[in-house]
């Protein structure tokens, strides 16, 4: 069977600048054709099941914008009612994981709910959703490290969690979850090791702002929107539809007509073609398309 030459295909990526390509290679080789599965997730994962005493009151005191407190649920049920089995933590360079059906489950939701304690997460728009399950409201989110990645580096689209720790984790990746408990343990601690970064960067490139008073509420709105749903007038959708395509073919014949001929304008090629050596456009810049 014919093995591709995955070290050089990647080379040629990286070369070319070609990121969402990169992703869509097998994701246990690095550049010089090494397994590196150990590499990018090389840390352990540990953490107790036992919260400290007076962790609430600790909580309450001490968090901030410089230590605040990094939560992850388990997952129940089914998009878009899930329920909490649980709540992965990260606080003060320890992680737990609190079941549902523990004695100080009610207390970790108060804290949820109290808007005076910073919260870090990834996929908070999630979080909102499924607090909605409980009538809950989730006050206080900080950061949402997976928008905060996403605005520092907006042309690279989805960013995933290795690419994300690799920009902004701190230390080595910690192994991979095998389970829904581990897996919320896992993105707790990976708030943690990646929001000060991220937080930096953002300050610096004068996005904070930005993240706090908009990506946030509008993570907020689309989880009640995912929520509740959304109300359609089927009627005025058809009405709208039959609109733009009468738009839409109007604009084409004026195109046509400027062309002097019909061609495909979804084709990059021709689209040069007419706009730059037939029409002769000024070229302002040239890209790999």
């Amino acid at each position: 069977n014919y093995e591709p030459d995955w070290a050089k295909i990647r080379g040629i990526f990286e070369l070319c600048g070609f990121k969402s390509l990169l992703k869509k290679l097998p994701a246990t080789l690095s550049a010089d054709g090494e397994n590196v599965s150990n590499q990018s997730f090389s840390g352990d994962l540990s953490y107790e099941k036992v919260l400290p005493k007076g962790w609430r009151d600790e909580v309450r005191q001490e968090s901030s914008e410089d230590q605040p407190l990094m939560i992850s649920p388990v997952y129940r049920d089914q998009f878009p009612r899930e329920r909490w089995g649980g709540l992965g933590i990260f606080w003060k360079e320890k992680c737990y994981f609190l079941p549902r059906d523990h004695s100080d489950w009610g207390q970790a939701i108060r804290l949820l709910q109290d808007e005076k304690i910073p919260k870090v997460t990834w996929e908070s728009k999630s979080i909102y959703r499924s607090a909605n399950s409980y009538e809950m409201d989730l006050k206080g989110v900080l950061l949402d490290v997976k928008i905060g990645a996403y605005l520092l580096h907006p042309g690279e689209g989805g960013l995933d969690e290795i690419s994300v720790w690799e920009n902004f984790g701190e230390g080595a990746i910690p192994s991979k979850p095998e389970t829904e408990e581990e897996k919320a343990v896992w993105f707790a601690l990976f708030a943690g090791k990646t929001y000060p970064k991220i937080r930096a960067e953002l300050l610096k490139a004068s996005q904070w702002e930005l993240f706090k008073n908009m990506e946030s509420s509008l993570a907020e709105v689309l989880a009640e929107l995912e929520w509740n749903g959304i109300q359609v007038d089927a009627g005025k959708m058809a009405e709208l539809s039959e609109e733009f395509s009468k738009r839409l073919q109007e604009s084409v014949k004026i195109i046509y007509d400027a062309a002097g001929e019909p061609f495909n304008i979804n084709s990059p090629k021709q689209l040069g073609t007419n706009l730059f050596e037939k029409l002769q456009l000024p070229v302002l810049k040239k890209t790999k398309t």
